[in-house]
């Protein structure tokens, strides 16, 4: 939404169900960290911003999640973050009402810009993606935020350096989960495997606790692996 001074976009989430906020991520009430919406809208803020720079325009930015379902409840629900909830939005929409509305020919450029930026099909399709095999990739974790694989572990914490993002090592490991299950849908999720996926940057102990508290465990010893919990 485009306003005389600020420029406001929403991430709207309709989760459904009991959750909690827990050392900057989002959980389920059995303990299975989820997709952060707050990290989605800070990535998402700086690539607006970005893109608003490498055309010109200045404006200011405000990002937001919205959880919309009436049975949705976050448990330490941080009073700092720019989120909303469904019983806050008729605040929310007083507080656009009151927004200085009013646009310019440069507004509308703005406008037709993004409008001609959008795709409505993605740039790429599955049959373009070129074949992989597991030992051509480069192993190691990649930063959250921008990607890289500058990365290091310290004190429980995977730090990038070159913009400076934090996240929690169990958060990292079920990244690189989800990386293996995308790339290589027939791998088994075994602790060795995410440990070599990790570019061993993780110690297996840290990477089988994450697992256990996580995931269920099929088999015993060399020839466990790890699944969704039923």
């Amino acid at each position: 939404m485009i306003f005389q001074n600020n420029f406001y976009f929403f991430e709207v989430k309709n989760y459904e169900g009991d959750y909690c906020y827990r050392e900057e991520r989002f959980e389920t009430i059995f303990g299975k960290i989820i997709k952060n919406p707050l990290e989605q809208i800070k990535r998402s803020h700086s690539l607006l911003q970005q893109l608003f720079q490498n055309h010109g325009y200045n404006l200011s930015i405000e990002a937001c999640v919205v959880f919309v379902n009436p049975e949705f409840f976050l448990y330490q629900a941080p009073m700092n973050k720019p989120i909303f909830y469904l019983p806050q939005l008729i605040q929310l929409m007083k507080k656009l009402n009151n927004e200085p509305s009013k646009l310019t020919h440069r507004h509308k450029k703005i406008a037709d810009k993004l409008i001609s930026l959008h795709q409505v099909h993605p740039p790429y399709s599955y049959s373009k993606i070129p074949s992989y095999k597991y030992t051509q990739l480069r192993k190691g974790i990649t930063c959250f935020d921008c990607h890289s694989f500058s990365c290091s572990v310290c004190n429980g914490k995977v730090v990038c350096s070159d913009c400076g993002h934090v996240e929690s090592v169990e958060s990292a490991v079920l990244r690189c989960v989800e990386e293996i299950r995308l790339l290589f849908a027939d791998r088994k999720i075994t602790t060795n495997g995410v440990f070599e996926w990790c570019g061993m940057m993780i110690s297996k102990k840290q990477i089988n606790r994450t697992l256990i508290k996580n995931l269920s465990r099929n088999g015993h010893g060399k020839y466990s692996y790890y699944v969704d919990k039923s």
